[in-house]
């Protein structure tokens, strides 16, 4: 059920992937022919042609551009498919200057950045044209009449590009036939759903069954592949389109699952190699940037240049949080940011330090953002099973820190405990690569959430 989803996601991301390579292919095409000397494009630059490529893709999924029910929005769209290619333009342009084997002359690069951005933003404008008009929507019925049925049908409803049309829902038993829910038609029972497919030629059916109710799913997948329609979990649809596990509408036996399964990750042995090998890195990568942080503290100010704060790591134990110091006290009980802490936060020169604490073991680059503990205590109370994001070490940036806010209250942490949620249930080497370069956006923009 689970991959049947993902693999339409896919689908749709790979479709704008090949418009994307077709357009800057087209686009240095285009590029060199407006040269005055053009003789054809010589079998080097054919490497330089997809280097690029692979070059602009990766950037365009750092900037969202591939994510399937993104908002159209057609300035931010303009901005980011520009940042990108402008970016990308000065990547291919330093490695055709670093490497002589296919030097590139700067018309060309001038004349490809000119027509890759209008190339691809109206490859961006007709994918929501074909979506917003429903053009390839599928019809879908939903099983069930409970909370998850109609949480799953509102996001259907609020999500741009879902490619779902809701026809209505089916109740476990006839006695909510001919209500609506939230609008959605209950269009009758089980024992009419094969008749139903056939009425409103339904190509996706939704289970969302009541748990409490004694309903057979492998009697109703039986009679639903007989019909050739295809079929999904509400509760990975969910999760595919919001990337986040409802834990509200799931029972405890769901959570207690997770828990077990996490712990039992092959992944996690792999994991502290890969922090120990990428924390190792960046550290050294990132030493002049720390070294002269350093010295302008040490300069600037008169408290201890660095800010060590108790935090709960994995298995919710404390360890020691180290940071470069943003704040100081004007008075007894009063801190505010400083100017030079609010750029530090801005591009996240502040949590440097942290690999220091990833080196030692007490974090990783990947997980769940370590909190206080007045806040752990906090959430423990009001949260079910807020101890599964102990079940990991705590991490450097995560799921919920690229997808969501910072968090002010206790709102604010049930979401995140939901983000957490889905990043434990998909704890992967590929799941810490898309959250790594989507951190990248985070620290080039310096708009972390």
């Amino acid at each position: 059920l689970e991959m049947s989803i993902r693999s339409a996601i896919s689908k749709r991301r790979l479709f704008l992937v090949c418009l994307d390579i077709a357009a800057i292919a087209a686009a240095y095409t285009l590029a060199f022919f407006l040269r005055p000397d053009f003789f054809g494009i010589a079998a080097d630059r054919i490497s330089f042609l997809l280097s690029s490529c692979m070059v602009f893709a990766i950037l365009f999924y750092i900037f969202d551009l591939y994510y399937p029910f993104k908002i159209f929005r057609a300035a931010q769209t303009l901005i980011d498919v520009t940042i990108s290619v402008s970016i990308g333009s000065v990547i291919m342009a330093a490695c055709s200057y670093a490497n002589r084997s296919f030097t590139v002359p700067r018309t060309v690069f001038v004349y490809s950045t000119s027509l890759i951005i209008p190339f691809v933003y109206l490859i961006r404008l007709i994918y929501d044209f074909i979506f917003k008009y429903r053009f390839l929507d599928k019809k879908a019925l939903i099983i069930g009449t409970g909370p998850l049925a109609t949480e799953i049908a509102k996001v259907i409803r609020d999500t741009h590009h879902s490619g779902i049309e809701i026809v209505g829902l089916v109740c476990e038993t006839k006695k909510n036939h001919g209500d609506r829910k939230n609008g959605i038609p209950v269009l009758g029972g089980i024992s009419e759903l094969v008749s139903l497919i056939d009425w409103y030629k339904v190509e996706l059916v939704i289970l969302a069954l009541d748990p409490s109710l004694e309903v057979s799913e492998a009697s109703l997948m039986s009679d639903l592949m007989k019909k050739g329609a295809s079929v999904t979990s509400a509760i990975h649809l969910f999760e595919s389109i919001q990337g986040e596990v409802p834990y509200q509408l799931l029972g405890s036996h769901y959570l207690l699952g997770l828990m077990s399964q996490v712990k039992t990750r092959p992944y996690l042995k792999l994991k502290r190699f890969m922090d120990l090998l990428l924390g190792g890195g960046l550290l050294l990568i990132l030493s002049p940037v720390f070294l002269i942080t350093l010295a302008l503290m040490s300069l600037t100010t008169k408290d201890s240049v660095f800010f060590i704060q108790d935090r709960i790591g994995k298995d919710g134990k404390p360890f020691r949080l180290i940071k470069f110091r943003s704040m100081k006290e004007i008075k007894k009980g009063k801190m505010v940011v400083t100017k030079f802490g609010q750029f530090m936060r801005r591009y996240r020169i502040d949590e440097i330090p942290q690999l220091l604490n990833v080196l030692k073991g007490d974090m990783s680059l990947i997980g769940p953002r370590p909190e206080i503990p007045y806040f752990v205590s906090r959430s423990r109370k009001r949260i079910p099973f807020y101890d599964t994001v102990f079940s990991v070490k705590p991490g450097l940036t995560g799921w919920a820190q690229v997808k969501f806010r910072h968090a002010t209250s206790i709102k604010d942490y049930n979401q995140k405990f939901r983000y957490n949620l889905y990043y434990l249930k998909n704890i992967s080497l590929s799941q810490d690569l898309v959250i790594l370069l989507k951190t990248i956006r985070v620290v080039l923009l310096g708009s972390g959430k």
